[in-house]
């Protein structure tokens, strides 16, 4: 197995001292924070689907939705 050491040679980098030990105070995606539920209006959709297809094709359109998870 590789080091860490090794993996980082040519890397401007140092090793911090761990010397702080902090409460395990439950999970960092957990925030108390307000949330809000996104949601899209009658008319925006409208507006959208309007636009789409003023300058796509239905073809387009379906294509493009069964090829979107592609990078």
């Amino acid at each position: 197995m590789v080091s860490a050491l090794a993996l980082l040679q040519h890397r401007n980098c140092r090793i911090l001292p761990i010397d702080t030990r902090y409460p395990d105070l439950g999970s960092a995606h957990a925030l108390d924070v307000a949330t809000h539920e996104l949601m899209a209006t009658t008319d925006d959709v409208a507006a959208v689907l309007a636009a789409l297809e003023s300058d796509w094709n239905a073809e387009e359109i379906v294509r493009s939705g069964e090829t979107l998870y592609q990078v």
